[in-house]
């Protein structure tokens, strides 16, 4: 979910986490500022996040992508190396300390239209904006900015977290579409605990602050003694740890012109601080696939990013609508709001 049950949902950014949490020696920065000395030498250098192609290594020198703040990242990619058509939720720049790295903007693949850019070049490179990286000879660069950050594929094909779940066995998801097929009756879920959500909204990703063509969501239903709610001001909180898809925390329909509503999706969402108390210290996953992070951000004043919530971690699940986006994508393209009715 990433609006709120019990307040209106506002435009918000959804990220990926769990895949920094393991970099060498981030500077978190509280209270006044400090200044940080680093020498080269001192950078700590590890396996990239499963975010990119194999191959990359990452030292994460300030900040966290994954949380609100700024945060500098190094990333140095051998020759040959190629990230595919993307985008990012956030602003990237991007400096070449090393070597050479080339763009090329849009969402197609084509060497002989990128720009070069040698050891000491910039590029910025807007929110949402598509384009494909690569390295004839190896690269190191350094990116900066504002979290929350993350990475998405045009193709979802070409996502190395969807790779990881497409190799699990497929066996796991058919047990969970068996346990979960009688709830494409609505009447069925609210027979067992499921409420629909109290605001009446069917998500879109233009309402999160999202490219339309991402698609929606739809219509949450949840189990609040899954979730394990405890309150609902100021943000909406609760100590639910619950990660089992056989028994989903969350059941997502689309509206339908005939006013019925039909399963889509299934939803687990995990509370960041009841996780962490439990001893994770890394994000919650299924089948190699990282939970997504919602957090508010301090620094957008005008922007609730975890929609009333405390902080949490949310995986969807697209097991009965197909989703060219993946499986575990936040939006369907194939999904629809249009036939919402919101009561006011």
């Amino acid at each position: 979910m990433t609006h709120s049950f019990f307040h209106a949902p506002l435009v918000g950014v959804v990220l990926l986490v769990g895949m920094w949490a393991s970099a060498a020696h981030p500077q978190h920065v509280h209270g006044a500022p400090q200044h940080l000395i680093l020498p080269a030498g001192s950078v700590v250098w590890q396996d990239a996040p499963t975010s990119l192609p194999a191959g990359a290594q990452a030292a994460l020198i300030t900040g966290d992508p994954s949380a609100p703040g700024a945060f500098t990242l190094r990333i140095r990619v051998p020759a040959g190396y190629r990230v595919p058509p993307h985008w990012h939720s956030g602003v990237e720049h991007l400096t070449v300390l090393s070597g050479d790295l080339s763009v090329r903007m849009g969402e197609e693949v084509d060497r002989t239209a990128g720009e070069r850019l040698d050891a000491g070049s910039f590029m910025m490179m807007p929110r949402g904006t598509p384009h494909y990286v690569w390295t004839e000879g190896g690269a190191t660069i350094q990116l900066h900015g504002l979290g929350p950050w993350g990475i998405t594929y045009v193709d979802p094909a070409d996502d190395p977290r969807g790779a990881a779940a497409s190799q699990a066995g497929e066996a796991d998801l058919a047990g969970i579409r068996r346990a979960t097929e009688r709830f494409r009756d609505v009447n069925v879920a609210l027979a067992e605990g499921y409420i629909p959500d109290p605001s009446n909204m069917c998500i879109t990703s233009e309402m999160e602050g999202l490219p339309r063509q991402e698609g929606a969501m739809g219509i949450h239903y949840l189990r609040p003694d899954l979730l394990e709610i405890t309150a609902v001001e100021p943000r909406v909180n609760g100590t639910g740890v619950h990660t089992d898809f056989t028994r989903p925390g969350v059941l997502i329909y689309e509206p339908k012109a005939d006013g019925s509503l039909e399963l889509v999706a299934i939803e687990n969402l995990v509370w960041a601080g009841a996780w962490r108390a439990a001893g994770n210290n890394q994000a919650p996953s299924f089948m190699g696939h990282d939970y997504y992070r919602m957090i508010d951000n301090p620094l957008t004043e005008d922007i609730d990013e975890a929609h009333g919530f405390e902080p949490h971690y949310e995986l969807h699940m697209w097991l009965f609508r197909e989703n060219p986006n993946g499986l575990f994508a936040q939006f369907n393209p194939s999904v629809t709001c249009e036939h919402h009715v919101h009561a006011h």
